[in-house]
């Protein structure tokens, strides 16, 4: 195990990637401090690991105290006698609106995306020192890099945590990760569409005017041009804005669904698959967790591959490896997680050679 003997901090670990990082990084052999302000979620984490045989501690904290964020740290070292790494995952994205912004939000904002990893670092830094060495490592965006329309302070945040990350130990050489999407995957997603529903003729991209997702625009307009497939796009912020979008074309039996990586459709992806399901859309996302809870198939990067590799990263700067010697990689394993039981529901005839190609089968 390439992390055992290794200790370290997660924080928002009760759920979701947080959650993923904080049971890869113990499989791998580190003793994790499960960190969230959700009580219950900790706790459930915290058994994951330690009935897996891994070693873990709970602490429930709210990070927009600054004491907290620096009690976690000192909890930690209590606890396991030292400080190896901390995943700084935290985050909130914050106000939509600049005009009339709800200065509470965005106080809020920059307290999970900016202070609490100041605070944290602030407090980790001395004890990684006293072991000789240790990694810090942050949860950033590309609208920290880009810009984003949908929320300018989010923006504003993540652009803050990657001018902090750049300068921190090494100015311009300390950053270093995995890109989380390729740009042509749109094409992959219209394809699979149409092989398990060829008679969509109109498909939704439901996304947010994020640059990422912008991104993933011309492969899929050239794709849908070459299928003869009519293209149409609903920018979305939250669930009202999903309902309406969603609730537009309700009794259209020719529409299919493309939700493409996005944080604010993830949030609401119980509402996304609920009225697929009432409309009769066949959908493809990007992300598993959706199949999981009875969309009809995703093809997305594989997150355990991307944890992994994440965790060999982690494992080689805590040796010594410079970050800047180590290349920001595309990844390139992908899997394809379909649901039998809801395309059936949906009244797809599904050929067999879909289901011979699928890395998960759920039924």
């Amino acid at each position: 195990m390439r992390l055992a003997g290794k200790i370290g901090i997660v924080t928002a670990a009760a759920s979701g990637m947080g959650r993923a990082g904080a049971l890869r990084f113990a499989r791998e052999g580190a003793q994790v401090a499960v960190v969230d302000v959700d009580a219950a979620g900790v706790q459930r984490v915290v058994s994951e690991i330690t009935g897996a045989g891994g070693t873990a501690h709970g602490i429930v904290a709210d990070l927009t105290q600054d004491e907290e964020s620096r009690r976690i740290v000192w909890d930690t070292v209590s606890r396991f006698k030292g400080l190896d790494f901390v995943w700084n995952h935290v985050g909130h994205p914050g106000p939509a609106a600049v005009e009339g912004i709800d200065m509470s939000a965005f106080d809020l904002a920059i307290d999970l995306n900016l202070r609490t990893v100041l605070l944290t670092t602030e407090a980790a830094i001395p004890e990684m020192r006293a072991r000789g060495s240790g990694s810090l490592l942050f949860t950033a965006s590309t609208s920290g890099l880009q810009g984003s329309s949908y929320s300018p302070v989010y923006s504003m945040c993540k652009f803050g945590v990657v001018g902090f990350v750049k300068s921190l130990a090494r100015p311009g050489g300390n950053a270093t990760g995995f890109a989380g999407f390729e740009n042509a995957m749109g094409t992959k997603w219209l394809e699979l569409l149409k092989e398990i529903a060829p008679a969509v003729a109109r498909v939704l991209f439901i996304h947010s005017d994020s640059r990422a997702n912008q991104m993933l625009l011309p492969a899929l307009q050239h794709t849908a041009a070459a299928n003869r497939v009519e293209l149409l796009q609903a920018n979305v912020h939250n669930a009202l804005e999903i309902e309406r979008a969603l609730d537009a074309h309700a009794g259209e039996k020719d529409l299919g669904l493309i939700v493409p990586p996005n944080s604010i459709v993830g949030v609401h992806r119980m509402l996304v698959i609920a009225r697929a399901a009432q409309y009769g859309f066949p959908a493809v996302y990007a992300n598993r967790r959706f199949p999981a809870d009875g969309g009809l198939m995703s093809y997305g990067i594989d997150r355990v591959e991307q944890y992994r590799r994440g965790a060999d990263y982690v494992d080689r700067i805590l040796k010594g490896t410079k970050p800047d010697d180590l290349p920001v990689q595309q990844l390139e394993k992908f899997e394809f997680v379909f649901n039998l039981k809801t395309a059936k529901a949906l009244g797809l005839d599904v050929p067999r050679i879909v289901l011979a190609r699928a890395d998960e089968v759920i039924d």
